[in-house]
């Protein structure tokens, strides 16, 4: 239960970081990528499709949500191929 609280508060920080990004452009001009480090189903999934959804309205762009599950969660630290990094620091 602890592990899933912890999961879900870091994704939903990783998701305000991302947010805060996102709204420092003009507008996003394609999808939105989410991944989450954690098999489709979860509680982590449900938080992040769920705030996709209030997303869309405030963004006008759809929120894909790609999840990598498996070695709890570390299969997502080395990169991912096939995704490239959109923002810009």
């Amino acid at each position: 239960m602890l592990r899933t609280i912890r999961a879900m508060l870091v994704a939903s920080l990783g998701f305000a970081a991302a947010v805060s990004e996102a709204t420092a452009q003009e507008f996003p001009s394609r999808p939105i990528t989410v991944v989450v480090p954690f098999p489709a189903g979860g509680p982590s999934d449900a938080l992040v499709r769920i705030m996709g959804e209030h997303m869309r309205g405030t963004l006008g762009q759809p929120m894909v949500v790609e999840n990598i599950g498996g070695a709890r969660a570390t299969s997502v630290r080395g990169g991912l191929p096939g995704l490239r990094p959109t923002a810009t620091r």
